[in-house]
């Protein structure tokens, strides 16, 4: 079943009187249990692409259609829907440093007034998929950076998401530790269903896709091969 269909997608933004075009007419299907990966150097438009079909902004032109109807403009219907149905992991992990691993885990369904007791339940069940258990009650600042970026993994499945929307996520990380990431979000596609998009710069990771698309000059282009150039 289709989840996100994006239909000559265009996103552009005016500096210093001059018209600026990031996007330039994206068209790209998004299927329950895709893996779709997309690589490009910085700057071709991979992140406001990933924010638009995450609901983080609208595009200029175009239209995006979710789970068969378009999708809202209005911020607080966005909000909702990426609330209940779209998880997100970035470069950064963009932890409460005050929280622990299970209270930041949990914040999504707290926002959406789940019961705390269940919140903390499915919190603690997320962490425990991406092999945390042992460090629940450890705060951002006691845990590696592979170990804050399964943190944020687990926050953005918290709420048992329709599509997970992952921008450069091991781009901080080191080699290994970014492909354990890359392992675990395989894992979580193929178990459970989830859709993934992840942009990256690594072959190898974008390897794990079973859509791969390269980004040049602000449009979509496929990769058969992802070792192509």
């Amino acid at each position: 079943m289709r989840i996100l269909k994006a239909v000559n997608v265009i996103k552009s933004y005016k500096r210093d009187n001059q018209l600026i075009e990031v996007l330039k007419g994206i068209d790209m299907e998004i299927h329950e249990r895709d893996f779709v990966s997309i690589m490009g150097p910085s700057g071709v438009g991979k992140s406001t692409l990933l924010h638009i079909l995450g609901l983080l902004d609208v595009p200029s032109e175009g239209e995006l259609i979710f789970r068969d109807r378009q999708a809202p403009t209005d911020e607080e219907e966005r909000a909702k829907l990426r609330n209940e149905h779209i998880g997100f992991v970035f470069q950064q992990h963009y932890l409460l440093p005050e929280f622990t691993a299970l209270e930041n885990t949990a914040i999504p369904c707290l926002i959406g007034n789940m019961p705390e007791e269940k919140a903390y339940e499915r919190a603690k069940a997320c962490l425990e998929m991406v092999g945390l258990s042992h460090r629940i009650h450890h705060r951002p600042g006691e845990l590696s950076g592979g170990e804050q970026q399964r943190v944020a993994l687990a926050r953005a499945i918290v709420k048992d998401p329709d599509i997970l929307i992952a921008d450069e996520p091991t781009g901080n990380l080191d080699k290994e530790t970014g492909l354990k990431i890359a392992a675990l979000l395989k894992e979580l596609n193929e178990e459970r269903g989830l859709a993934v998009v992840i942009a990256t710069h690594d072959e190898e990771i974008a390897n794990l896709a079973n859509k791969r698309y390269r980004m040049r000059d602000g449009k979509l282009y496929p990769a058969t091969n992802p070792l192509s150039s």
